[in-house]
């Protein structure tokens, strides 16, 4: 991370925190979706799984396109603050976030909270850019160029490996959850310990909308394995 300056949040330390850690355009957002639907708690305002609260503190650490944060302690005082009310929001469900610039600021959350669960949702680097090129170009919503598309994605991707390189964490190939939900789903259910009713499971699988595959295969890698990747040794 790059401070250990807050302290934990010691009362809390017993519950996990889930991770949705994905680029922009991964698909998290649809895996977060799916996630509510089986009874996560993402957050009290949420837009595409993601909860706005943490989205503004975010944002307001490294802005979009930026690549380098700039945190303050009164930044990692709101992540705090963010964290008990969402745990306190959350009840007896697991509580869970997802925002792409979590690929690069996980760590601060790990150094307040390190109790973390890791699902990463993986989609090829070059669709994923490709993929935010084109949002990008849209009227509304947030506005890049090319090339600084290009650069966020890749400074995200390098972040998110170094992260998880010595971590346990679920990978879920997003062309995967695309074509069998049902299995993926299963998965993610299993690595999370939930007992979702058959009604919030079958809701959740019918969230998953194949034409969300736009740039698939636009850089003509094929998905990799899925599997539940442990730490060294």
């Amino acid at each position: 991370p790059i401070s250990n300056l807050q302290s934990p949040i010691s009362h809390l330390q017993s519950r996990p925190l889930l991770l949705v850690l994905g680029l922009h355009r991964s698909l998290s957002s649809c895996l977060a979706e799916c996630l509510e639907k089986l009874g996560v708690f993402m957050g009290r305002q949420t837009q595409g799984g993601e909860c706005q609260r943490l989205r503004y503190i975010l944002e307001t650490v490294m802005r979009f396109p930026r690549t380098e944060p700039s945190i303050r302690c009164a930044d990692r005082g709101a992540l705090g603050r963010w964290l008990s009310d969402h745990f306190a929001a959350a009840g007896e469900r697991l509580a869970g976030a997802k925002y792409p610039h979590l690929c690069r600021l996980a760590g601060e959350i790990e150094a307040i909270h390190p109790n973390l669960k890791l699902i990463h949702i993986a989609r090829p680097l070059d669709d994923s850019i490709e993929s935010l090129v084109t949002r990008s170009a849209r009227a509304t919503g947030l506005h890049a160029t090319r090339e600084e598309c290009e650069t966020l994605q890749r400074s995200l991707y390098d972040s998110l490996r170094g992260f998880l390189r010595d971590r346990p964490h679920l990978r879920v190939a997003a062309e995967n959850l695309l074509r069998d939900p049902a299995r993926e789903l299963a998965r993610v259910i299993e690595y999370l310990g939930l007992d979702p009713t058959p009604d919030q499971r079958a809701a959740a699988i019918a969230h998953v909308d194949p034409a969300r595959a736009i740039h698939t295969h636009a850089s003509g890698l094929q998905p990799q394995a899925s599997g539940l990747t442990p730490s060294p040794g």
